[in-house]
């Protein structure tokens, strides 16, 4: 069961997984949030948040997307924090993207939902219609056997499409070092946003789920 279904916490990220782990809970994952919406008609979990996978952007304008377990903006929750409330990206450690890109290419030729790391091949944002959501694969990536029934529960309450947000490429480009980004889950008249900071977004929110 997801934590406060209706509102999940708030505060900035450091806040928020601090306010969870109290309660012996984790970050949710899209998967965990998706779930929930569609096993309650999308009564709960329904506000925009963050989630526990994150957009990592390296030099060159590869963006590599981790899972909870090689999310490193949860480890280094503070520092991040710290980092966007000084308007700075931020920096990956070099060990880290180095982790980062050999499990990226250990998982290359696995299915998107058996994925610990994913790489999108695509350099800018776009738009995935929702009848074709289940065939996106980042998508089955982040919600594996549920992305099937979320895309029925959207063509049900009358979505068309969603949109997939990152960083601009020029931007990215200008950066001398690789740095992370949160995942931004929004409510269901949107899509994923790949480019927030770790302070307070509209405000900062985050459901949490049980260790397994």
């Amino acid at each position: 069961m997801v934590y406060l279904e209706d509102r999940g916490v708030t505060g900035a990220w450091d806040d928020c997984l601090r306010k969870l782990a109290n309660d012996d809970l984790i970050p949710a994952t899209v998967q965990d949030i998706i779930r929930k919406r569609v096993n309650t008609n999308r009564k709960d979990c329904t506000e925009g948040s963050w989630t526990a996978e994150n957009f990592n952007y390296l030099p060159g304008g590869k963006i590599l997307i981790a899972n909870r377990d090689h999310n490193p903006l949860i480890l280094a929750a503070r520092d991040a924090r710290l980092a966007h409330e000084k308007h700075r990206e931020y920096s990956l450690a070099k060990e880290t993207v180095d982790e980062l890109v050999e499990i990226s290419e250990e998982d290359r030729n696995k299915e998107p939902e058996e994925k610990r790391v994913f790489r999108l091949t695509r350099g800018e944002g776009y738009i995935i219609t929702i009848s074709s959501l289940a065939t996106d694969n980042l998508m089955r990536f982040l919600g594996k056997e549920n992305i099937e029934p979320y895309r029925d529960l959207l063509k049900k309450q009358g979505m068309r499409a969603m949109r997939i947000q990152v960083l601009d490429t020029s931007y990215r480009l200008k950066q001398r070092d690789p740095f992370a980004k949160a995942m931004w889950f929004d409510d269901l008249s949107s899509g994923l946003v790949g480019n927030t900071d770790l302070t307070h977004y509209h405000p900062g929110r985050l459901y949490g789920v049980p260790k397994p």
